[in-house]
């Protein structure tokens, strides 16, 4: 049974109601503001890192070494024992146990230093020593779990075996909220008040950016490196600056969509409405191929012989149409070849391009220019169309273009 106007008028009512909520401004607000700040910047902006490996950027043991980069007194470049200064006075203000100590001697910086006592074995992430004092840091910044006794054996290690005192003990971790388990077995115990005296659990980055490592740390060594005139230093630290801010803002947005999540099931009549919703915006394509198909048949485009339904053109001569293409999320407009030739002859592939980068044109478009041999295109966004008529504009300006 269809309907009453006053049942659809009703229903629109709650969509907008439920889009108005507060819980749903605050989560649209907050994820904003975290692409904005955090991800946009790495999506958008070439890094260094991002192209050594695809997924490479993404694994602790990697940034283990770019960190110890930093640290390490030999490294080409960028070495300055500042660096380690700024560290120091960064632990100091989040554990006021921490004693005040610069490593005053000459001191070593190790990624992966191996460790077996009592029979375990491990591996200490960062290990910066010199011949009175170490830190420890254990590397979570791909938020990996922690292992048994991790951070007792790595203490001992440190203190027995190798006869220093720990200055402090870092755990640098994706996850604000997260913890290191100190749960340890009876034979590491003894060191559970020694550790937790000189633990500092270290975020990549925290929500009021202030004493978290990109901020608290990274910020101020590169106000360092720039009064320093360090130019390799400066890069360096921008490149790492940028990895850690997406690493840090992807955790918090995953997060933020759990807590919404979460917030929706808590409360059946949300939850109905959201359902609604998701059915809703599943439709859009569905909705849009018949709208654009219904304005584009009416200023003259016919069907693609050859191709599916969801392609339209418009004939220019013999080679070339205008085209058009509504299927799923793949919106393609701009030239495609005519029914009947083979290809766009090649020798027109340029000015096809240069048509479509005309300033004339209304801005609704993804990406830049793409070329194939049938095929001269953008891609729309769906989110940037406004009035439908765009498209028709565009259309028509293009044939106004071709005739010139």
């Amino acid at each position: 049974m269809l309907m009453e106007q006053s049942e659809i008028k009703q229903k629109i009512n709650e969509y907008f109601e439920y889009l108005d909520e507060l819980f749903l401004s605050e989560y649209l607000t907050e994820k904003e503001k975290i692409f904005e700040t955090y991800i946009n910047q790495w999506k958008n902006i070439f890094n260094f890192f991002k192209i050594t490996n695809p997924n490479n950027f993404r694994h602790e043991n990697f940034h283990s070494d770019l960190i110890s980069a930093l640290f390490d007194p030999k490294t080409p470049d960028i070495a300055n024992s500042q660096y380690l200064n700024i560290f120091v006075d960064l632990l100091k203000k989040k554990n006021y146990n921490i004693v005040n100590y610069y490593f005053p001697n000459s001191y070593k910086v190790k990624t992966e230093k191996s460790t077996e006592t009592e029979g375990d074995i491990g591996r200490i992430d960062i290990l910066i020593y010199d011949n009175e004092k170490a830190i420890i840091i254990e590397n979570k910044s791909n938020n990996a779990g922690d292992t048994d006794n991790q951070l007792a054996k790595y203490y001992k290690y440190v203190k027995e075996e190798m006869g220093l005192n720990i200055l402090a003990v870092i755990y640098l971790t994706l996850d604000p909220k997260k913890e290191p388990s100190l749960d340890f077995d009876d034979v590491y115990k003894k060191y559970k008040p020694e550790i937790e005296n000189v633990l500092v659990i270290l975020p990549i980055i925290e929500k009021d950016g202030k004493d978290d490592f990109v901020h608290g740390f990274l910020k101020k060594c590169i106000d360092f490196a720039e009064n320093m005139g360090n130019q390799t230093a400066l890069m360096f630290l921008d490149q790492l600056i940028k990895l850690f801010k997406y690493l840090g803002g992807s955790y918090m947005s995953e997060n933020l969509d759990r807590d919404a999540i979460l917030e929706i099931y808590a409360d059946k009549e949300r939850y109905k409405k959201c359902i609604l919703l998701a059915n809703l915006w599943n439709k859009r394509s569905m909705v849009f191929h018949g709208i654009f198909n219904e304005l584009l048949v009416k200023i003259g485009f016919v069907d693609f012989p050859k191709y599916s339904s969801t392609t339209l053109h418009y004939p220019i001569d013999k080679y070339i149409s205008l085209g058009f293409v509504s299927e799923n999320d793949n919106w393609m407009f701009g030239f495609s070849r005519a029914p009947d030739a083979e290809r766009i002859p090649e020798e027109r592939i340029e000015e096809l391009k240069k048509l479509l980068e005309n300033n004339e044109l209304i801005d609704i478009f993804i990406g830049t220019v793409k070329a194939t041999p049938s095929w001269v295109y953008k891609n729309i966004d769906l989110g940037t169309i406004g009035d439908y008529n765009n498209i028709i504009y565009n259309f028509n300006k293009l044939k106004e273009l071709m005739k010139k």
